[in-house]
């Protein structure tokens, strides 16, 4: 099977994954207004970041669209199990689920979901850029690759301060239940 989604502007896929249930799922980071299925998507801001499910067979499920009023989107993605995770970028403010996380200045995020839930999210927060360059899965949770230009916290949690102010990596292990 095969199946497109996407609107007139210069909308782009971070990756796929299929999770311990067997659901695929595609992060994309979208310009314009998207339908998937029957459903219409419409941004926020510049661009959003959407999580589409597919089922076995490629009918659609779930998509769920993480953006705010700002330019957000999706930059990576990995399976942990039965969850999926992914991460991305957000300026501004950004609605997950039930939570509502506040940039400081050009942030990065990852969440988790089963399906349309969201079962966890992480806030990647500094005084400079930082970024998800890379996601893993290990057992029981998975490993983010995370860029940053200055002392950044995950979670509330620090990442050192890079030796080169331009550009640092940190690397995260963080569990899923």
């Amino acid at each position: 099977w095969s199946a497109s989604f996407g609107g007139t502007r210069d909308d782009s896929s971070a990756g796929v994954a299929i999770d311990g249930r067997g659901r695929l799922a595609v992060a994309a980071t979208i310009r314009d207004h998207v339908k998937v299925d029957v459903v219409d998507h419409l941004v926020n801001g510049p661009s959003d970041g959407l999580l589409v499910y597919f089922d076995a067979k490629g009918a659609p499920g779930a998509a769920i669209p993480l953006g705010g009023e700002a330019l957000d989107g999706l930059t990576a993605i990995t399976a942990a199990g039965d969850r999926i995770v992914v991460g991305g970028f957000y300026a501004g403010s950004l609605k997950i689920g039930t939570q509502t996380i506040t940039a400081n200045g050009d942030d990065a995020f990852l969440a988790a979901f089963d399906g349309a839930t969201v079962t966890g999210v992480w806030d990647v927060a500094g005084a400079g850029r930082e970024e998800i360059a890379a996601l893993s899965p290990v057992s029981n949770g998975f490993i983010a690759g995370i860029g940053h230009t200055a002392a950044a916290k995950v979670d509330g949690q620090p990442l050192a301060s890079p030796k080169d102010p331009a550009s640092g990596a940190g690397v995260v292990v963080r569990g899923v239940r």
